[in-house]
């Protein structure tokens, strides 16, 4: 499909939301890169002008603006920013991983609600993209072997999250994981019932990794960073993530996946996949040695069971080639690509 033939034309007006994120600062990337204009959302001015400045140098002559949206839970959030967008992709979301469900769900829910309230009102928008996570599908045993597809759902992290408190940090990644469970499923919902005029898709992360934009947040990048600079704390969490998550998958095919989910005519009602290899902590830091000799001194894994549950990536396959990318990129790839360029310019 030319570019021509798009969902959306070349040159039409795309919102962005939490444009500063690391997912949503490669997704504005991209989309500028294909000669679209991009309007973008962050919480402060100091965070917009940041990754305003990156990726209007990264990609000179390009139309990108920014939105002050404090308050994402706050009635009418979006309505001034969705004006004239033919496009709209949600990834601003609650990561402050509070183990309290009360504080993250309905907050998470209602900025959602929002974006899809603005996009709805809207005569100009044709495709709406919300980033969901991999932490929706069903947690997998490693070691047992399985098959998930998009249409299942994680119910045991809703389940963790709404127990009984206290709320203690070891609930944070459940009460994450319950907050992209019960908001992508509202948001389905939603659509349905209304039966609106634009095409909505959401888009499902690993564990993201890669390179991270000047002027964005890090997120999941730093957890990287920190267990390869030996800092305990980013060991721990990784560590617990790839219980809840066995996968990794590159930013930059993050990206590109948001991209198509918005622009591509086929892409319809769908939940993307954005999974590449599944990997235990183990081969993490194997791939980290294999990048920097120098560094050895990891602490050591615990006996891990590898993933061997089954996952359909071929429709992330095909739409990645679309792109120009071979396929999905590969672990040692991707964490090369991130730890010889911290940050990119």
């Amino acid at each position: 499909m030319t570019a021509n033939n798009k969902a959306i034309p070349v040159g039409s007006l795309v919102l962005v939301t939490g444009i500063n994120g690391y997912i949503a600062s490669h997704v504005a990337d991209q989309l500028l890169k294909r000669g679209y204009r991009v309007r973008g959302t962050a919480r402060s001015t100091e965070k917009l002008n940041a990754i305003v400045k990156t990726l209007k140098a990264r990609t000179p002559g390009a139309v990108v603006e920014g939105v002050v949206i404090e308050d994402m839970q706050a009635d009418g959030a979006f309505a001034q920013a969705v004006q004239d967008a033919a496009g709209v992709i949600h990834v601003a979301s609650d990561l402050s991983l509070s183990p309290d469900p009360n504080k993250v769900i309905p907050a998470t829910i209602a900025g959602l609600k929002n974006a899809l309230d603005a996009a709805a009102a809207s005569a100009t928008v044709k495709k709406v993209v919300y980033t969901s996570s991999v932490v929706t599908l069903p947690q997998v045993k490693t070691g047992s072997p399985g098959q998930i597809s998009a249409s299942d759902w994680n119910a045991e992290s809703v389940k963790q999250a709404w127990a009984p408190p206290p709320y203690e940090a070891d609930r944070m990644l459940a009460v994450y994981g319950a907050s992209k469970v019960e908001s992508e499923q509202f948001a389905w919902k939603y659509v349905q019932e209304k039966k609106l005029h634009f095409v909505f898709n959401t888009v499902l992360p690993a564990i993201v990794c890669g390179p991270v934009l000047e002027g964005a947040n890090k997120s999941s990048a730093a957890f990287i960073e920190g267990l390869h600079s030996g800092d305990q704390g980013s060991t721990d969490l990784i560590r617990r993530l790839l219980e809840m998550s066995t996968w990794h998958v590159d930013v930059e095919d993050t990206a590109l996946l948001h991209v198509a989910a918005l622009l591509e005519e086929d892409v319809k009602d769908e939940r993307i996949l954005a999974i590449g290899e599944t990997c235990t902590y183990r081969e993490v830091i194997e791939a980290l040695k294999k990048i920097d000799p120098s560094k050895i001194d990891y602490a050591e894994p615990a006996n891990e069971d590898r993933n061997i549950v089954a996952v359909d990536t071929s429709r992330t396959v095909e739409i990645l080639k679309r792109y120009g990318r071979p396929g999905i990129t590969s672990l040692v790839e991707t964490l090369s690509k991130q730890l010889s360029n911290k940050v990119q310019v």
